[in-house]
């Protein structure tokens, strides 16, 4: 064969294999993983509990589907074709893995022990101080973390002092301690609670504010607004409070008293709760101190209520003029104190203009000046307290209800020693008194009754005057006495000696006609004893 043979065959073979190799089918194109999931994401298993987990390979077509599993701790959790067995208490990450591409998803594994027991419960509180009625939830923690999820169990050691509800709701119901406890299996939480009674709070009548002025840098009070918690009072500083909203006040422990000084108000306030708690966080003290609450609400026009006054001995001072010009204020709190010190009363609801009615006195051992000034200018007050006390000092009711213009009726006074100046001016200005009591005092002493009924414009009956003897120590014991009176048309006075300055002026401007009824040893003149010339003068039987 030749070399142009060679060639000819050779081009024939290599066109026999182009034309085979076009003959031929295509060869298909391999389909790979592209990402992989796990289901669930998380998983929690007791110890010895196993579940499967799915994988989920995409696409679906994909030509190699294999899954190669891990776990990064054998020692908690093992996995095998997807089924994981909680082997102890802890936590793990199961790994799927594509044997193509390597692509990868995970599930948290958290294996608990068969018997769970929390190692503690924690609350938010541990001691606190709540007032009588106010309610709190606590919050709570449990550990170690595998027993976060057990149920609390909540008890009070005494539900008549609070009670606590499935929730850790908790509600103070009577003054006293008592632990709240929160109970999880295998630990407790507990909080102290000691539940006070309630403290001086003011609640506002549309928007309001309320500030302690004057050297309140050296009072140390605390404040709150649900009762539950506390925080220090700055000195000066205001709360404001919008419709309904409260405030709590306390001291930090205990207080020597406010010294004299006052709250500051806007808008319309109600107080109520135990003004003792300014003194004593316990409010367990019985007494107020000299100067205690002197002057507390003073020229307060939007105080509209006031707050409960407990003590029962009062000190000097102690509630001088503590209502001072509360024009708003409509009623006044009990007022339990037998033991009164110097003027502890002393013009304590002075200009209360819409004062009513007057708190019971019971207290029968009086005290210098002790109720001066208590009532002075209330226009209001239509009915006065019973006075019983049948022993009674210098100054004790002077001026006590002055310009209660609304005031018809007088209480008795039953005394009958009559110390200097005790019932000065005591309804001077009481342009509705119609009905006033005998004075049975024997002895007097100097300006005891001193414009006493002076400018009572409605009276017509004076009270009977019973003492029959006024000497240089009654100085002035009648002066002015019923100075003005312009009704008064009947006075019995049966003393049959007297100082002349005794009884100045004390009928001026009286009825033009009247009786004048004298003790039938006595001979006076209308010109002796000041009477207008048109009265009559009788004696006694």
């Amino acid at each position: 064969m030749n070399v142009k043979q060679i060639i000819v065959r050779f081009f024939s073979l290599l066109c026999a294999v182009v034309m085979v190799l076009a003959c031929r089918p295509d060869t298909p194109a391999v389909v790979a993983v592209t990402a992989i999931s796990l289901t669930p994401g998380s998983l929690t298993l007791t110890e010895g509990e196993s579940m499967s987990l799915h994988a989920e390979v995409s696409p679906e077509n994909a030509d190699n589907r294999k899954v190669l599993w891990t776990s990064d701790n054998l020692s908690v959790a093992s996995v095998e074709d997807g089924i994981v067995t909680a082997m102890s208490m802890g936590r793990a990450v199961i790994t799927a893995k594509s044997d193509d591409g390597g692509k990868k998803a995970y599930c948290d594994v958290t294996v608990y022990p068969k018997d769970v027991k929390a190692g503690y419960v924690s609350l938010d509180q541990s001691d606190m101080m709540v007032c009588k009625g106010c309610e709190y939830t606590f919050r709570s923690s449990i550990g170690p973390w595998y027993a976060e999820n057990l149920p609390i169990t909540w008890s009070s050691s005494d539900e008549s002092i609070a009670t606590v509800d499935e929730n850790g709701h908790m509600v103070a119901i009577s003054e006293g301690v008592v632990v709240i406890s929160a109970y999880a299996t295998g630990a407790v939480g507990q909080c102290k609670v000691t539940v006070i009674p309630i403290p001086l709070t003011f609640v506002s009548e549309g928007a309001s504010s309320i500030r302690l002025a004057d050297g309140s840098d050296e009072v140390n009070l605390r404040y709150s607004n649900d009762g539950v918690k506390w925080k220090d009072y700055l000195p000066r500083q205001t709360i404001n409070l919008s419709d309904g909203e409260k405030v709590y006040f306390i001291a930090n422990g205990s207080n020597a008293g406010m010294r004299e000084n006052h709250f500051v108000m806007t808008g319309k306030i109600h107080a109520s709760g135990n003004i003792m708690s300014l003194l004593d966080e316990t409010m367990k003290r019985t007494d107020v101190p000299s100067n205690g609450f002197s002057y507390l609400f003073r020229n307060c026009t939007s105080l509209v209520s006031a707050p409960e006054l407990p003590a029962t001995t009062v000190k000097d001072f102690g509630y001088r003029r503590i209502f001072l010009g509360c024009e708003n204020l409509e009623s006044a709190p009990k007022l339990p104190a037998t033991a009164l010190g110097t003027e502890c009363y002393s013009g304590m609801f002075e200009g209360c203009t819409s004062l009513k009615s007057a708190p019971e006195l019971p207290a029968e051992d009086l005290s210098l000046s002790c109720y001066v000034l208590m009532f002075s200018g209330c226009t209001s007050l239509e009915t006065a307290p019973q006075l019983p006390s049948t022993k009674i000092t210098y100054e004790c009711y002077a001026y006590m209800f002055a310009g209660c213009s609304s005031l018809r009726s007088a209480p008795s006074l039953p005394a009958v020693v009559c110390p200097s100046s005790c019932y000065m001016a005591m309804f001077k200005d009481c342009t509705s008194l119609t009905d006033v009591p005998s004075l049975p005092p024997s002895v007097l002493y100097d300006f005891c009754c001193y414009e006493m009924f002076s400018g009572c414009t409605s009276l017509e009956v004076a009270p009977d005057l019973p003492s029959t003897n006024l000497t240089w120590e009654s100085l002035g014991c009648y002066a002015y006495m019923f100075k003005n009176c312009s009704k008064l048309k009947y006075v019995k006075a049966l003393f049959t000696s007297k100082e002349d300055d005794s009884i100045y002026g004390w009928l001026e401007g009286t009825a033009s006609e009247g009786v004048f009824v004298k003790n039938s040893e006595a001979a006076w003149t209308a010109e002796d004893l000041g009477i207008p010339e048109g009265w009559k003068i009788v004696d006694s039987e």
